[in-house]
């Protein structure tokens, strides 16, 4: 198993932005099932390794798990303030799949 941590600048938001990634050690020759976890407010992405069995479930059940960080932003665009739904689906999703296409 393989657990990436990724830092990248988002143009969306004009900051950097981490996530986590974890990747099991024999990719299969077909589309790997992909678990999008999403932290809650006061956490980040790495609340999912530090607090569960994240890593083993991945392991177990051959998925890719990706955890982003978006700070307090509820995953949304922000009337007076960030588009974190627009980053998170427009940016960051995309991206994220073509760096790991299965």
């Amino acid at each position: 198993m393989s657990l990436i941590h990724i830092t990248r600048f988002s143009t969306t938001l004009q900051e950097h932005l981490k996530a986590s990634v974890i990747l099991p050690d024999v990719l299969p020759n077909k589309p790997l099932p992909t678990i999008w976890l999403l932290h809650g407010l006061g956490e980040n992405g790495t609340c999912w390794e530090r607090f569960t069995s994240i890593e083993n479930l991945a392991m177990q059940y051959q998925v890719a798990v990706i955890m982003p960080n978006v700070n307090r932003s509820f995953y949304m665009d922000e009337a007076n303030g960030l588009p974190y739904w627009t980053y998170l689906t427009e940016e960051f999703m995309p991206e994220i799949r073509h760096m790991f296409p299965r």
